[in-house]
């Protein structure tokens, strides 16, 4: 991870390890679990969707790192995504709500059981205590009523940076003191 695409394949990962974790005890079919916005999530059972991304300020970098003697590489961008997760009822309405809770919970439980996305990247989930006004607000999708979610964020992201320069190392040094410097060393003037 850490090219451009880093973005869509930190979604994937989650997407995959919550189908690992939830078919098919809790949700029959792998195809239910998609990356989807909640006005856009039809025919699925569990939505996952990227509402938000932010630079993440506690890891900004502003120097050029070293890639070897003669290049240099521009600082990556580290970023946080913000992620909505939520059940969406299928079948009976009397078992249904339930069974959105039973799926809520299991979201839960495998992302505080190992948090860990990436461990080479370090990137960790953590579920996010969003008021339910704030919720409400994020929940935006044209008069659709909302629907419990949880809410986690996926950090940090490295995106790295395309720029390299050729940079020329100092290797030889020449210094020359004047006999007034040399006198003031010594002592005397």
């Amino acid at each position: 991870m850490g090219r451009y695409s880093v973005i869509a394949e930190v979604s994937e990962k989650i997407g995959e390890r919550l189908r690992r974790a939830l078919v098919p005890d809790l949700i029959p079919d792998r195809g239910s679990i998609v990356m989807c916005s909640p006005d856009n999530c039809e025919d699925c059972t569990l939505g996952i969707f990227l509402y938000d991304i932010q630079e993440n300020d506690e890891l900004r970098q502003i120097q050029m790192l070293d890639i070897d003697d003669d290049r240099q590489k521009g600082p990556p961008a580290y970023l946080s995504l913000y992620y909505m997760i939520t059940a969406y009822r299928q079948g009976e309405r009397q078992f249904s709500a339930i069974q959105q809770e039973r799926i809520l919970g299991k979201v839960i439980q495998h992302f505080h059981d190992d948090p860990i996305l990436n461990r080479q990247k370090g990137i960790r989930l953590q579920m996010l205590k969003i008021s339910t006004e704030d919720k409400l607000k994020l929940w935006n999708f044209g008069g659709k009523p909302y629907t419990v979610s949880v809410f986690y964020k996926a950090s940090p992201v490295e995106v790295e940076s395309e720029i390299i320069k050729n940079v020329t190392r100092v290797s030889d040094a020449e210094f020359a003191v004047s006999p007034q410097e040399r006198g003031k060393k010594n002592g005397t003037r």
